[in-house]
């Protein structure tokens, strides 16, 4: 397979619009043809064969250069195994750590104070005002703030991430006449369609379904990343493979997270498939990935995960 063939892949996968990313890879071969599988827009996995953008080779858009089958290989590993390390991931330096690990434990600071399900939906400012104003957190000092600007500034594409940006500005904010809280859940919903697909599902699955996660506002995806990164040594490839960079996950616009009830962390692993809830998901029609197995997308395989 060549290598322009590949890379034509992962740039369909980010430029296709909301909804119809490419969803697997099934098939790479010698020849220089492959065959996607990508679900349609009834959810219907139809087959076809890509063929390979010589006007952009033409154009110089694109080098001829061959591809083998351990770039293929490399890549797909990354998703299969994404707490894995590899030897092209990005990494904080030294001085970026020790900053993210304040920004870190002042976020957490705040999550005590404020609460979860209310620090979800906090926006850039909201944290930044809060920090600032109450006694018991020191505000955040000037190189956090601009080391979380370069963060939301960077393409993900750096990373291996290929999802679409879904924030055009680190200071966007959450209408809070726009959600609703879920009861006994500690997660918010947007008002419409998020709300009524939620709640279609749950009629349908019984209260053994259960929100595991809602809405994400801008600090939210800033700590989850921040601190899955923390935990790598400063990966940030690594915590993209699990979590959208911020500015880039669609929890901002409207997609949810579901488990079964008393399952705890296992609704975010592959387990999830053996649950008679995700069985039953399946059966009826709900599941529609985002993230599809083997993905172009540079994201781990996430069953739990409801689009809209």
């Amino acid at each position: 397979m060549k290598r322009r063939a590949f890379i034509q892949l992962l740039f369909a996968a980010a430029l296709t619009p909301t909804g119809q990313a490419l969803a697997t890879i099934q098939q790479f071969n010698g020849s220089g043809s492959k065959k996607i599988i990508r679900p349609s827009a009834n959810d219907q996995i139809a087959q076809e064969d890509d063929i390979a953008a010589d006007a952009d080779v033409a154009h110089g858009k694109i080098d001829d250069e061959r591809i083998d089958d351990e770039n293929i290989t490399d890549y797909l590993s990354k998703i299969r195994a994404p707490n894995i390390p590899h030897h092209d991931d990005i990494y904080a330096d030294a001085k970026e750590l020790l900053t993210l690990s304040r920004i870190a434990s002042r976020f957490r600071a705040i999550v005590s104070l404020a609460g979860d399900g209310n620090f979800c939906i906090m926006g850039f400012d909201d944290v930044l005002n809060f920090a600032k104003t109450h006694a018991k957190i020191e505000a955040f000092a000037k190189d956090e703030i601009e080391l979380m600007e370069r963060l939301f500034a960077r393409n993900a594409h750096d990373y291996g991430f290929y999802g679409e940006k879904q924030q055009t500005k680190i200071t966007e904010l959450i209408d809070r006449r726009d959600i609703y809280k879920v009861p006994y859940s500690g997660n918010f919903l947007f008002k419409g369609e998020a709300m009524e697909r939620f709640c279609q599902i749950r009629r349908n699955m019984g209260e053994d379904l259960i929100l595991t996660s809602g809405i994400r506002g801008m600090a939210k995806q800033f700590y989850l990343f921040i601190n899955k990164a923390l935990r790598f040594d400063g990966n940030l490839s690594l915590a993209s493979r699990s979590l959208a960079p911020p500015g880039y996950s669609y929890h901002a616009t409207g997609d949810f997270d579901v488990g079964q009830r008393g399952f705890g962390a296992g609704n975010f692993t592959e387990n999830f498939l053996d649950t008679s809830i995700y069985k039953r998901l399946s059966k009826e029609g709900y599941v529609q990935y985002r993230y599809g197995r083997d993905n172009l997308l540079g994201v781990r395989f996430e069953p739990w995960h409801i689009k809209l």
